[in-house]
């Protein structure tokens, strides 16, 4: 037998291959231009395909730098014909690999060095690129006029920031989203709070709580976390007494809390009937610059909202049900 080296780009015509490895087709970020990853693909199909009998294994390993790399174009267009296996350094669960060497707290410092996108793609094989495409906002079903639908469970999710309007957008806003579960598994978000409130947060909290009236589970998300975000809990649930309040807790990435509100997207679960077109476009621009934008506390708000309401069965007794105009 022979082993042949080769590097991305080159040829193997004519020879007969048992064993195929492709190892590390990217090289890092500067080669994920749309331009060179097509190249990639179309070289891989045209060369490596070409050379595959019906007896040859095909290998491919590599760090995910991007959606649309070999590995991505394989998911897409030939999920059932390939195995794919990711071995993510954290998992959803909070555990993480090799625990005998490493702490789930090491890679958490790790990805605080050196931010999401360098991180997930590193140690968590799931790219995010810059094309903003971590949504698929054409999946999202958008309506203009008002709809009925019978509902069973509805919250309203806060993330919460205090900010200086003297600063203008500098800071983080406060973002209060309500989100609806509808009977058939589809979710409906309609009209939020958004806004710097400072010093007038806690009468926004109160007036919104109001209007929504005492059905409307509350999710808070303090903005701090440890021994911080407890005691600002404590001191907005005071506020809001009578009402149903349960802290959001930021556990895992903005990634990690978004993604199974990201798949609900792809599913065709999530409705939108937002009328203010000031709200609307404020959304759509943060949902097309996740996770890589400057802002995102609408779309935490929102995760934090789905990842609530996706495991709650009918619970019209406790929540409130009925036909509703959204």
């Amino acid at each position: 037998g022979s082993i042949k080296l080769m590097g991305t780009g080159g040829n193997i015509t004519g020879l007969d291959v048992d064993i195929l490895i492709c190892d590390d087709l990217i090289k890092g970020f500067y080669d994920t231009t749309p331009t060179l990853l097509a190249k990639k693909v179309e070289w891989f199909k045209e060369i490596i395909l070409q050379r595959l009998e019906p007896h040859s294994k095909l290998i491919i390993l590599g760090t995910r730098w991007a959606e649309n790399d070999v590995i991505g174009y394989l998911e897409k267009q030939h999920p059932d014909d390939y195995k794919f296996i990711v071995l993510k350094a954290l998992n959803e669960d909070g555990t993480c690999i090799w625990s005998n060497r490493y702490t789930p707290q090491f890679f958490i410092n790790r990805r605080n060095e050196i931010g999401d996108r360098l991180f997930e793609s590193l140690y968590q094989q799931r790219p995010l690129d810059e094309t903003g495409s971590f949504f698929n906002i054409d999946k999202m079903i958008w309506h203009d006029t008002v709809f009925a639908s019978h509902y069973v469970s509805n919250v309203r999710s806060w993330d919460l920031a205090y900010s200086d309007e003297s600063k203008g957008d500098i800071n983080d806003s406060t973002a209060g989203v309500p989100m609806y579960k509808v009977n058939d598994n589809h979710y409906v978000i309609t009209d939020f709070e958004y806004g710097q409130y400072g010093e007038g947060l806690k009468n926004k909290l109160l007036s919104t709580a109001k209007s929504d009236g005492p059905n409307t589970k509350i999710l808070l998300e303090t903005g701090t976390k440890g021994g911080a975000s407890k005691f600002l809990y404590t001191e907005y649930e005071s506020y809001l007494k009578g009402d149903r309040c349960e802290q959001s807790e930021p556990i895992g990435s903005k990634v990690d809390r978004a993604y199974a509100f990201k798949e609900a997207i792809l599913d065709g679960k999530i409705h939108v009937h937002i009328i203010n077109p000031d709200l609307r476009e404020i959304f759509i621009k943060q949902l097309r610059a996740f996770p890589l934008g400057k802002h995102d506390d609408i779309i935490d708000a929102c995760a934090y909202a789905y990842n609530y309401l996706k495991d709650k069965a009918d619970i019209s007794g406790i929540y409130g049900t009925g036909d509703s105009n959204y």
